[in-house]
């Protein structure tokens, strides 16, 4: 696993609704910029985080665009969609770029993401996975399909 962005995030206007039920949004804006021997350049402004959570789901799900320079020096923009659920070490980016020495990353398959908050400030960190990423939710859909076909195969 190598890391590949490393996004320092600052946090802007946040609106947060809920209701009687126990469903809560949070809306967190942000800005932000990125440094790596990958990529340096900045978050454009509309970046969000949409935090969702009741009784049955609390995750979050961040969008937005990095423009600035590839490896190579290139100009290149980066659109990153961020999921991952409280609780779990990992988030599951996808990221489409038109960089071609980064067109790599357009494979959401080997990639995972971590929120680091080390030394007072909040940085998503993306990697790149030689093997590709499996999940937990994966993980378990795997082994469920595995076990029906067995079940089937004995009932025969």
């Amino acid at each position: 696993m190598k890391e590949i962005l490393t996004i320092l995030i600052l946090i802007g206007q946040t609106f947060m609704v809920s209701n009687d039920k126990g469903d809560r949004i949070n809306f967190i804006n942000f800005s932000g910029n990125a440094e790596s021997e990958y990529f340096t350049g900045d978050v454009m402004p509309g970046g969000v985080d949409t935090q969702k959570m009741n009784a049955e789901y609390s995750g979050l799900s961040a969008r937005y665009v990095l423009k600035g320079k590839d490896k190579s020096g290139q100009d290149c923009s980066i659109f990153i969609e961020n999921n991952g659920k409280f609780g779990e070490e990992y988030t599951r980016p996808v990221i489409i770029t038109d960089s071609k020495e980064l067109g790599f990353l357009n494979d959401p398959t080997h990639l995972k993401g971590k929120l680091d908050f080390a030394g007072g400030g909040l940085k998503i960190r993306i990697y790149y996975c030689d093997e590709p990423v499996v999940d937990e939710e994966d993980k378990n859909a795997e082994d469920s399909k595995a076990k029906g076909k067995k079940e089937k195969k004995n009932k025969k």
